[in-house]
């Protein structure tokens, strides 16, 4: 069903004026390469490229059952950021109802059912329904629109403040981390999710999300208050030279190492325990994560336990816990001389 909803998709894409496309169409498979969905795809792209006279560039998005590629086509829709430069032919961006006419320019258009905002970067634009202007924008102004009951508000800004993007998940945002490029500009953010034990991975630079990590099923883990699963996973750190990721985790009360480069697993530490007489081990449910700034220790809260557990970040062995006050969850550094 997935892959026809995909097809309906390109259908009134196919049913346009002659003069469309004109550049590389952009073609997103929610499945692995090389699956039934992959092969019919790019079967597709290949004939609808005679057609429309230009490349038909296939991406595969897989994950979470063939979701996480609609999301991302979804996400294209209802934000984009436009800088349009040197360009003699009015750029025209249609929103459902509403139509933003630019001439060498830059401005965010972010979407929704009921309203729709744009904030004009540098430059100016024209935005309206069709049937009349709502509002001419220079740099710094916004204007607000309701869809539903056709009122707008206009405000000036601070363009260098306002959301250049956003990226809907779809469940409540817990910690989050992230991965630096060379020159320090990030390059993935890792977040943790209500409901999952693990990471979702953002590509920064794409805008979108590129897959998801989900930290092994123990056999042996201790037990843990039920009510934790609406947060399973609650702390994470990547290191200071930028190869691994540690993931916290209550129900499997251990923190996981990942190398960056591949996001394969790389090693466990078990956290300690709370016994009590006569029942099973307890977890200490492990929270935030930080390491020294030289990246050889990573040190975990424990909120149930009362401690800290310090750990050799490169031998992966626990170097001690350390008693602290109650119910602790956040954890940070400092380097004292």
């Amino acid at each position: 069903m997935r892959l026809l909803g995909f097809l309906a998709l390109l259908v009134p894409m196919m049913a346009w004026a002659q003069s469309y496309p004109t550049k590389p169409v952009h073609m997103v498979i929610g499945f692995p390469a090389g699956g039934p969905a992959d092969i019919f795809g790019r079967a597709l792209a290949h004939g609808m490229a005679g057609d429309l006279g230009q490349p038909v560039v296939v991406e595969n998005i897989p994950g979470v059952g063939g979701v996480l590629g609609p999301r991302a086509l979804e996400q294209a829709h209802n934000n984009r950021s436009v800088d349009i430069r040197h360009d003699a032919r009015p750029f025209i961006v249609h929103t459902g109802p509403i139509t933003t006419t630019v001439l060498g320019t830059a401005f965010n258009i972010n979407a929704h059912e009921k309203d729709l905002t744009v904030t004009v970067l540098k430059g100016k634009v024209k935005v309206d329904n069709g049937t009349g202007v709502f509002s001419i924008l220079k740099r710094n102004e916004q204007v607000m629109i309701d869809l539903v009951n056709r009122r707008l508000k206009k405000t000036q800004v601070d363009a260098k403040e306002e959301i250049a993007w956003e990226l809907n998940l779809g469940k409540g945002v817990r910690p989050m981390t992230i991965e630096a490029n060379p020159d320090g500009s990030t390059k993935r953010v890792f977040v943790q999710v209500s409901e999952l034990d693990g990471v979702r991975v953002i590509d920064f630079a794409a805008k979108k999300e590129v897959g998801i990590i989900e930290n092994p099923k123990l056999p042996n883990h201790p037990d843990f208050i039920e009510h934790r699963l609406d947060s399973p996973s609650h702390g994470l750190a990547v290191s200071p030279d930028q190869k691994t990721l540690w993931i916290t985790s209550i129900p499997q009360n251990a923190a996981f190492a990942y190398n960056l480069a591949d996001l394969k697993l790389k090693g466990q530490v078990d956290l300690p325990t709370i016994n009590v007489a006569g029942r099973k081990p307890i977890g200490s449910v492990a929270n935030w994560a930080a390491f020294t700034p030289d990246g050889k220790q990573l040190y975990i809260s424990n909120a149930a336990n009362n401690s800290v557990t310090a750990i050799d970040a490169v031998g992966m062995k626990v170097n001690a816990v350390i008693p602290v006050g109650q119910a602790p969850k956040r954890v940070g550094t400092v380097v004292t001389q």
